[in-house]
């Protein structure tokens, strides 16, 4: 028996032509249910109307269509580029989608610079800097760089930074700089650390370390020992890095190993990134509502998605079959612009390390299974205590950072049955009109942003709001539900004791009342954690945004102020500050200041054209 939905495919169907392209099942609002790709678009589109060949997920998807779009394409590798953009773009509900897209960082070195620097880069490539990567965390890239530094001591703080020294700082001392910005170091040796250290991260390593190790001996046999112990030092580095791979590709191999584990409803994707021969470390995806989904179709999804957004590398290591594998290489191919192959092992090496990938991402999984678990416990527990009668599924929990008023900023952290829901926490930048140290004010706004926001996106409201204050900051967020008529959304906040010691903490509903909860129990740890992951949050917002303020200077801003001129004035008046200060005759005392650029200075400080 036939479901009458299916008579709009059926009737859809006969208009479609026998082409490659991208469809788009659409529901009653027009909202997308699934998108995919067709080597011929009648052919597939007609697959859906053989309703018991479906499995249960795609006949409840066939069941809520009530239209088709189709874009035609020329060729196939064309179809599976478009529907992976629309993919992203659209995020189906019937999709495997790849929720966590956040770029991966790299290494970076500057090409076309006096000085370059090693650092660490994440998001758009620039074409005058080298990058070398991409590593699974910021953790992994920020080690690595921390490793570099003491084998190949190159700068690694900022151009600002470096044009603003008059003596070295304490990289230099503790031997992690050679100090170009006061000329501790000739430039041919410092090129030299720098074709070392690129050298290093293109795999040259044995090369490398060989130089090291003759310069230190000949540093040595020339008695100058100071030399040989940095050579020791650099080369001790290099073989730390070396020793802190567990498995290794053969050198200079690039590859991503994709190791997949499902069970039930539920898959993990390990990814580990192999770049120059070395691992660079390792990432978990989880992907939810998989039942009934092959195999095959989890790792193409996760293929073509990932991949467009992240440069795919000469070889690609999965342990499941895929029957569109010589497409998907193309395709591949097409956006490297060089060969990319994909290959699953059946023995050697290649199958160690796909195996320990598997092994990854199974027990990932399987902590993941445990950790949901515990949440779930923990809310339903939280629930019971706070006499909540609907499931809590979602906390935002909201704090404020600033020093004697400065930097204002607010930060929100969000908490559902898998955790800590990183992808979902917001920054706030307090706007300047607010008093200096104004916490009811700042939290004001903060509060009414988020419930703007909620409302304009029709988004999910959360089930409990915590707010890190007492009884004012508290009125504060229940006057703010009372203006915007939000009933629905039940909060709490929890307060320092008279020591501000841990464990005293007062926990207060919405009347201002304290709630009892032993602070031994597992619910207080709960709040707890929530109170100081928003904390953490919203602390390094703080010093991220000081940090930024600290090392901008208004001189860089001056018309016809350059790099001579900044350091004749900070060398004259000590500080920006002090400059901004001067009159036109103190001005015109500093060396290279004439008398029109100082009146350039003058005006610029005193707003006047």
């Amino acid at each position: 028996m036939k479901h009458p939905e299916n008579n709009v495919i059926l009737q859809i169907v006969k208009t479609i032509p026998n082409s490659p392209g991208v469809y788009k099942m659409l529901g009653q609002d027009r909202g997308c249910l699934y998108i995919g790709k067709a080597k011929n678009l009648k052919k597939r589109i007609n697959s859906y109307t053989k309703i018991k060949n479906l499995n249960p997920r795609i006949k409840k998807m066939v069941s809520m269509v009530f239209s088709i779009d189709i874009t035609i394409t020329k060729t196939e590798v064309e179809a599976i580029l478009l529907e992976s953009n629309l993919i992203k773009k659209n995020k189906p509900r019937f999709n495997i989608l790849l929720r966590d897209d956040k770029s991966f960082p790299y290494i970076v070195l500057r090409k076309n610079h006096k000085w370059p620097q090693i650092s660490k880069h994440r998001g758009k490539r620039h074409s005058n800097e080298e990058y070398y990567g991409p590593f699974a965390s910021a953790v992994a890239v920020n080690k690595a760089v921390s490793v570099l530094q003491k084998a190949f001591p190159l700068r690694s703080c900022t151009d600002q930074i470096l044009n603003n020294r008059n003596r070295p700082c304490l990289e230099y001392q503790i031997k992690r700089c050679t100090a170009p910005c006061v000329n501790k170091i000739a430039k041919n040796k410092y090129d030299q650390i720098v074709k070392d250290a690129r050298n290093f991260l293109k795999g040259r390593t044995k090369y490398i370390q060989e130089k090291l190790s003759e310069k230190m001996i000949k540093a040595s046999s020339d008695e100058d020992f100071e030399a040989a112990a940095s050579y020791r030092d650099r080369l001790q580095a290099l073989t730390f890095i070396q020793t802190n791979q567990n498995i290794n590709l053969n050198s200079n191999t690039e590859a991503d190993v994709i190791g997949l584990y499902t069970e039930g409803n539920d898959a993990c994707i390990n990814l580990t990134i192999f770049r120059s021969g070395q691992n660079y470390g390792s990432k978990n995806y989880f992907f939810s509502n998989i039942k009934n989904m092959n195999n095959e179709l989890i790792v193409e999804a996760f293929i073509l998605q990932f991949y467009q957004d992240n440069n795919p590398p000469k070889l690609i290591i999965i342990n499941t079959d895929l029957n569109q594998k010589e497409l998907i290489e193309k395709t591949l191919s097409k956006i490297k612009l060089k060969t990319v192959k994909i290959e699953q092992p059946i023995r050697g090496y290649k199958k160690q390390i796909i195996l320990d990938s598997f092994n990854n991402s199974k027990n990932a999984l399987i902590r993941k299974k445990n950790e949901k678990i515990s949440n779930l416990n923990l809310l339903r527990k939280l629930q019971e205590i706070l006499k909540i009668k609907k499931q809590i599924n979602r906390i935002e929990v909201f704090d404020n950072s600033h020093i004697s008023g400065s930097n204002q900023v607010g930060a929100m952290i969000v908490f559902g049955k898998n955790g800590f829901e990183k992808n979902q926490y917001r920054k706030f930048n307090i706007n300047s009109k607010i008093s200096p140290g104004d916490d009811y004010g700042m939290m004001q706004e903060v509060i009414t942003r988020r419930i703007e926001r909620l409302i304009k996106d029709k988004a999910s409201k959360p089930n409990l709001i915590i707010i890190d204050g007492g009884k004012g900051q508290l009125n504060v967020l229940k006057n703010i539900l009372l203006k915007y008529n939000i009933n629905d959304i039940n909060y709490i906040s929890i307060s320092k004791g008279k020591d501000r010691k841990p464990g005293e903490e007062k926990i207060l509903n919405l009347n201002g009342e304290y709630i009892y909860i032993d602070n031994k129990s597992s619910v207080f740890f709960f709040i707890q954690r929530l109170r100081d992951e928003s904390h953490r949050f919203a602390i390094n917002f703080h010093r991220s945004k000081r940090i930024k303020n600290l090392i901008s200077n208004p001189l860089d801003q001056i018309p016809g102020i350059g790099v001579k001129r900044k350091k004749a004035l900070l060398y004259h008046f000590g500080s920006a500050e002090e400059a901004k200060r001067a009159g036109l005759v103190d001005l015109e005392r500093v060396d290279g200041i004439s008398k029109v650029m100082a009146n350039t200075i003058y005006n610029f400080f005193h707003n006047e054209k």
